[in-house]
């Protein structure tokens, strides 16, 4: 089955999301801290009156990422009730990847991403940039850390609905 992504880099790799569960891109912007969270959560971002968590991409590949940078890239995405955004390094293309150029084989972790989790790779197909590793957004939502900052930020968004 075709398959549309965002393709972005990270960590001078190439890597995906369904386009289906992007809402936006945007540019850097200043992020709130969240205290005692997981280290590749970068901060909150507040946007439109929503508090949405920020994971880095480059921290998940390596722990010496490079702090956020003005041209990086924010890839806002949605899943089931749960909002993030993906701090990348840029976002690339949207592309369709074609039954025949994908593969949910195991097909080895990319160069040097000791901390990729290989259940977070969904698929992995080859487009006109290259090969691409499709992140299953769901799975890293699941995560421990990730899941429990989502819970406190549902927390507080229904705090401030009780409140007004």
């Amino acid at each position: 089955m075709d398959v549309e992504v965002l393709v972005f880099q990270a960590a001078e790799r190439l890597f995906a999301v369904r386009a289906s569960g992007v809402v936006e891109v945007l540019r850097a912007a200043t992020l709130a801290p969240f205290p005692d969270a997981d280290p590749a959560v970068e901060g909150v971002l507040s946007l439109r009156g929503s508090l949405v968590p920020v994971i880095s991409i480059p921290a998940l590949l390596d722990t010496d990422a490079a702090p956020m940078q003005h041209c990086d890239h924010l890839i806002v995405v949605r899943m089931d009730k749960a909002t993030l955004a993906l701090r990348v390094e840029r976002a690339i293309d949207l592309v369709v990847l074609h039954s025949d150029r994908q593969s949910n084989e195991d097909a080895g972790q990319p160069g040097n991403a000791t901390a990729m989790r290989e259940e977070w790779i969904e698929l992995v197909g080859k487009t006109a940039h290259g090969i691409v590793y499709v992140l299953d957004v769901k799975r890293l939502l699941s995560e421990q850390g990730f899941a429990r900052v989502l819970h406190l930020l549902r927390l507080h968004a229904a705090s401030q609905e009780v409140s007004t």
